[in-house]
């Protein structure tokens, strides 16, 4: 095992800055950082392009259709909550 002075340092930087705003804020050795978060954004914003060129075209209507059949279904469960004479378990005990 080694000793915490080899762990990584987990950091924050800003994205979409130009290399001297970044400095001006991180400091002028920070270059390194907002390389490395670009570096990520692309990687990630070609996977997210790739992933979605895998799905089918989107259908409004379907779209419709299960947003109203999700709404449906949360408004049967309110339903039984505020009509249920039933008190819920956390509330079991209190008066």
């Amino acid at each position: 095992a080694q000793g915490k002075e080899r762990l990584a340092r987990l950091t924050w930087t800003r994205s979409h800055t130009n290399e001297q705003q970044h400095a001006a804020e991180f400091g002028p050795h920070s270059g390194w950082r907002r390389a490395i978060n670009e570096a990520a954004d692309t990687a990630c914003g070609e996977a997210v392009k790739e992933a979605l060129s895998a799905l089918p075209p989107w259908d409004p209507g379907e779209a419709d259709d299960l947003t109203r059949e999700v709404s449906q279904h949360l408004q049967r469960k309110a339903e039984v909550l505020l009509t249920s004479s039933e008190r819920p378990p956390w509330e079991e005990g209190e008066e």
